[in-house]
């Protein structure tokens, strides 16, 4: 994994651009510049702002664009944007418009950050026409889409350009090796979703991240892959080994982030749903962990290490976990910002918390049916399927794997839901007991 990229959500990454204001010298000429503002003016009213919201406050927003395959228009944008809260859309530019509240996620892709959703209407709307497009280093490319600016309340659609530097380009992260196009077109926290077209109008790829220290670094997902996931669609199990199949490629996934010690990653692989339901009680776990934290900083400990000790003594053994998915997820980020700011400030997003929260429980879960000692190191080897039941048309399953650790075999019952193309964990046991 590149530590560089900040990937999944990878709203993140942008987020963490900060205010950067900088000069540079570009050589476009007065053609590129008459293309630009055709293609704005042919493509602002399929540019949306897609905020989300939380008890009905919108709490963070991206972008997404309405595209045209086969006759049949979806609503496209990242996954990270919509990931787990409800969703409404602001229809046209910084203009005054009707809520769209009847939003549909109709199939996710979470590694290659894909989220094609419909609502009432949509097919009386203009689209973008998306076709199969293989981009060119050198080509010219626009970027749309509604970026915060600082300081500001002034959402308006924005186009910037710049070039396809490399239309190739491979990313490993946690695992998964995802194809992007490198542009060097200006991208924002809020442009996530939004569309990157060609000097013809055409579809290039979707706005999806941006490396945090590095100039005009900038990622796309590439158009074709957009148009694999529409294909894709109607691809749900109408049999058992169908569903077999993907749920064992669900497993596989998970048993990558066990085996390279993702441990913050595993709330990832629960259902959206359910991440969102159980949000109130993450926030109150939270708490908790937040005031463990300021009062071992309290004690003038010196060294991190001290802090966490302390911190051990005060919370319950999985609520300690969640204080460890908490340090994992920001050293990976390589922050320097303080840790208690960030616990404070990450409790109020709805995603992040629950998946951190769901991570400790599943590692904890693990390690208490394991029967580990304190102390002991969970080194994960390999799964086994012993039986998989499945009900309501395939959409959930009931698998019982054994884990083998360094240690022992041990059994481990998972629950499934399939939701929005995907295999996602349920609570298998109670993740509110001990």
């Amino acid at each position: 994994m590149k530590k560089s990229l900040l990937h999944t959500p990878v709203l993140r990454v942008l987020a963490a651009l900060g205010p950067v204001i900088a000069l540079f010298s570009a050589g476009v000429g007065l053609s590129a510049q008459t293309d630009a503002r055709k293609i704005f003016q042919d493509n602002r009213d399929n540019v949306m702002i897609l905020y989300v919201r939380n008890h009905g406050t919108p709490t963070a927003h991206g972008s997404a664009f309405i595209a045209e395959y086969n006759n049949k228009k979806y609503l496209i944008t990242n996954y990270h944007v919509i990931s787990v809260a409800p969703m409404y859309l602001d229809p046209v530019q910084g203009e005054e418009g009707d809520e769209i509240e009847n939003l549909s996620v109709v199939r996710v892709n979470e590694i290659n950050d894909i989220a094609i959703l419909t609502f009432p209407g949509i097919e009386e709307r203009k689209g973008i026409r998306l076709e199969s497009h293989g981009a060119s280093e050198g080509e010219t490319v626009f970027a749309l889409g509604y970026p915060a600016v600082p300081d500001s309340r002034d959402l308006k659609l924005t186009i910037t350009d710049g070039l396809v530097s490399n239309s190739e380009l491979v990313v490993e992260s946690y695992g998964n090796e995802t194809e992007y196009i490198q542009i060097s077109t200006a991208l924002n926290s809020g442009n996530s979703g939004g569309p990157i077209l060609g000097a013809e109008g055409k579809l290039v790829g979707m706005a999806t991240a941006s490396y945090r220290f590095m100039q005009s670094t900038n990622l796309a997902v590439p158009a074709n892959a957009i148009i694999e996931e529409i294909k894709n669609i109607d691809d749900y199990p109408r049999n058992e080994s169908q569903a077999r199949r993907e749920l064992t490629e669900r497993f596989d996934s998970i048993a990558r982030n066990v085996r390279e010690n993702y441990r913050h990653r595993f709330g990832n692989f629960y259902a959206p749903s359910y991440k969102l339901e159980i949000y109130p009680r993450v926030l109150q776990a939270s708490g908790r962990v937040f005031h463990a934290h300021a009062l071992a900083v309290g004690r003038n400990y010196n060294q991190l290490e001290e802090v966490i000790r302390d911190v051990a003594l005060h919370v319950k053994e999985d609520e300690f976990y969640y204080y460890i998915m908490y340090l994992d997820y920001f050293s990976n980020f390589e922050s320097s910002e303080n840790i208690g700011e960030l616990i404070f400030r990450t409790g109020s997003n709805p995603m992040v918390a629950s998946e951190l929260y769901l991570s400790a429980r599943f590692y904890f879960m693990m390690r208490r049916q394991a029967e580990l000692e304190n102390g002991q190191k969970f080194e994960y080897r390999s799964y086994a399927i012993r039986s998989v039941e499945f009900s309501d048309n395939y959409r959930k399953a009931v698998a019982n794997i054994d884990v083998t650790i360094s240690q022992k075999t041990f059994p481990l019952k998972l629950n499934f839901k399939y939701e929005w193309g995907n295999y996602y964990l349920m609570p298998s046991y109670d993740y509110f007991e001990n």
